[in-house]
């Protein structure tokens, strides 16, 4: 029976199958992902943008030059971008004092969905809409969360794709402080 090469094939193909799962399990949680920071943007000027927030207040990148900036690209419903985001806050009111600014941006979501998700979890860092993802764009991201990590004049010095648990939210500041 298991001599059949369409036996063979199916049992080749259900080991395959399993052998995926935890890899495409892995893919949904809340572990912090490290990869690797392309030379094409640390090292670089981050790229100016200019959006709204929730409320329609007008937040430019620029503007922020002379302070250390975090960038972080979210969206609602995602799980490490759920997780990290308690962090955030914990860190951004550590170093706020110090002249830290967080910018939030979500992309392609609705702005009233994202304000309600703002006050409810009460997150008091900017937070601006990306509707069209130009600035996702812009900045190459292809996975959510994604931040970047700019320093006091206005250069990308570090950048992480996935969730940031707290001890690594410090490590990347520490680079722009």
């Amino acid at each position: 029976m298991f001599n059949r090469p369409e036996t063979k094939q199916l049992i080749i193909s259900l080991i395959l199958i399993f052998a995926m799962v935890p890899l495409v399990a892995a893919c949904g949680d809340s572990t912090v992902v490290t990869v690797q920071e392309p030379s094409f943007r640390v090292g670089s000027v981050a790229p100016d943008f200019e959006l709204l927030d929730y409320n329609g207040k007008q937040v430019k990148l620029s503007d922020f030059k002379g302070h250390p900036v975090m960038i972080n690209f979210w969206l609602i419903g995602c799980p490490p971008c759920q997780a990290e985001m308690p962090n955030i806050m914990m860190a951004y009111h550590k170093y706020q004092s110090e002249g830290l600014m967080v910018i939030g941006i979500n992309a392609w979501q609705d702005s009233a969905a994202v304000k309600k998700y703002i006050e409810t979890y009460r997150y008091d860092w900017k937070m601006v809409l990306d509707s069209g993802g130009k600035t996702a764009e812009a900045y190459a991201v292809n996975s959510y969360p994604t931040s970047f990590f700019v320093d006091w004049e206005g250069v990308v010095k570090a950048r992480q794709i996935g969730g940031l648990d707290l001890a690594g939210l410090e490590e990347k500041l520490s680079k722009i402080r």
